[in-house]
């Protein structure tokens, strides 16, 4: 048992060291079944190989989520799908809309910023296009 939680101890701990801080600026709008969205505040987190964006709108209570596993720097073009790289939108009206399929695509990405494209397609049916994000990180 204490071996466990020495075991459990060291991952928390490396987990945290390797994570980066919450944005302190950024931006991220689409257009999301064909209602203009515009986060209030967008912010980015970054473990050692991904990167999760994400935008709020605090008025709205929208939200809307990219997970990019295998992060890397530079100019790169991820492919939306269920598993690794993932996106979301959580609507006005509470409704999770969950991406079936679509891309993101890193412009300039660094290891404290990452602007881009986005658009996807929802499990039902919910068109997100004209998406973008410019975060920066600490």
């Amino acid at each position: 048992m204490a071996l466990t939680l020495v075991s459990q101890n060291s991952c928390v701990k490396k987990i945290t060291e390797t994570a980066n801080k919450i944005a302190t600026t950024g931006s991220m709008t689409a257009n999301a079944g064909g209602k203009s969205y515009k986060a209030g505040a967008a912010r980015a987190t970054r473990l050692t190989k991904s990167l999760s964006i994400s935008g709020t709108d605090a008025g709205s209570d929208e939200k809307m989520e990219l997970t990019l596993d295998n992060y890397s720097t530079g100019k790169t073009q991820y492919t939306i799908e269920s598993m690794t790289n993932m996106a979301y939108y959580n609507d006005d009206k509470d409704k999770s809309h969950h991406a079936l399929y679509g891309e993101v695509v890193l412009e300039n990405a660094g290891d404290k910023s990452a602007k881009g494209t986005f658009s996807f397609t929802t499990t039902d049916s919910l068109k997100v296009t004209g998406g973008n994000f410019d975060v920066s990180w600490e």
